[in-house]
Formats: structure tokens, sequence, C-alpha cells
């Protein structure tokens, strides 16, 4: 047996430096700081600069620049509400350039074995 549980299944995704990024179902009206929250907030490698990716009625793909920065700090409303299918994007901050050479660092070290580099 079959049931449907909702009419209607909008929803919303998180990407990039989010603590918990996916795929979301939208139950109710959503501003972009609430989504980025229920992600569990942007990482420190994160910018505070993100982007809705929002499709228009014509197919066109528009970005939208938030600053939650300015949100967090009262200087901007949070007043931009998310559209089912709409794509936040938290882009790497430069730390997150540094982490990545940092990780690299052990195995650039191990290579140089099989180099000559020792």
């Amino acid at each position: 047996m079959v049931t449907l549980e909702k009419a209607v299944s909008a929803q919303y995704g998180v990407i990039g430096d989010v603590a918990q990024p996916g795929i979301r179902q939208m139950t109710r009206r959503l501003s972009v700081y609430e989504a980025i929250s229920q992600a569990g907030g942007i990482l420190p490698t994160g910018k505070k600069q993100v982007f809705v990716l929002h499709w228009n009625a014509d197919r066109t793909l528009r970005q939208i620049p938030i600053d939650v920065a300015a949100i967090q700090k009262g200087k901007a409303p949070d007043n931009y509400f998310l559209s089912p299918g709409d794509q936040i994007f938290v882009p790497g901050n430069k730390w997150k350039r540094v982490e990545s050479v940092i990780k690299l660092a052990p195995i650039l070290s191990f290579a140089r074995i099989f180099t000559g580099g020792f």
C-alpha cells in the first residue's frame, strides 16, 4: 500500500563550505540565513559572501549575492526568501587553500622518497 505524505515536496540545496551540505525539504517560507543555519552554519573555511543560484522562468540561471556577514551584524536585512529549486552556494575563502596545502604536505614529503629528494 502506498500513501501520500505530502502533496507538495519543494526542495532547496545548500552546497559548499557549510557543516552539513545537501538537499532539504521546504516546509515553510525560508530565508537564506535560516537555510544556512539549518545546514549547520558556514565553516571557518567558507566566505560570508554567498550566492543563491535561482532558475528564472525562461530557464536562465541567475546568481544572487547575499552578504551573510552584513546580516549577522544587523547592517542588512535577512529578506531574501528561497524559491523551490534554489541552491545556496558558500564558496571557500583563502584559508581553504591553506588547509588544502597543509593536507598535501605529508603526501609530498612521502613522495620525495621516490624522487630522490633526501
